[in-house]
C-alpha cells in the first residue's frame, strides 16, 4: 500500500509551493488600482462639480491653477461652469493615472 502524507504536511507543502519555497503574494486589486476614496480625494483637489437642475446635467469648473498644471493654454481656461466633456474626463483620468493606476470606467461621468 502506498503511504499518503498526513493532511498537515500536504497543506504545508501546498502553502510553500514548488520546491519548498514560499508562494509569491499576488497583490489585491485594491492595493494596485485607485479606490473610490482615492478618486474622490483627487477630484476634491482638482475640480469643482455641481448638478444643474435646469439642464439636468453635471457641470464642472476647473480652478485656474490646475489648467496650467495640466498644460492647457490660457484660452481654454474659464472660471464659468460648463458641461463635463469627454476631454475633461480624459484629462482628469490622465492626471489621476500619474499618481496611481486608475481604471477608466471608475472615473467616467454619466
Amino acid at each position: 500500500m502506498d503511504e499518503e502524507k498526513p493532511k498537515k504536511k500536504r497543506k504545508k507543502a501546498a502553502a510553500e509551493g514548488e520546491g519548498g519555497e514560499p508562494k509569491v503574494h499576488k497583490p489585491n486589486w485594491r492595493e494596485v488600482y485607485a479606490t473610490v476614496e482615492d478618486i474622490k480625494g483627487f477630484q476634491a483637489d482638482h475640480i469643482y462639480l455641481r448638478h444643474n437642475v435646469i439642464t439636468r446635467r453635471a457641470e464642472c469648473r476647473i480652478p485656474q491653477a490646475d489648467y496650467f498644471a495640466a498644460g492647457w493654454s490660457e484660452g481654454q481656461c474659464t472660471d464659468q461652469w460648463q458641461p463635463i466633456s469627454d476631454r475633461v474626463v480624459n484629462s482628469l483620468w490622465t492626471e489621476m493615472s500619474k499618481l496611481k493606476p486608475t481604471r477608466a470606467p471608475d472615473i467616467t461621468v454619466q
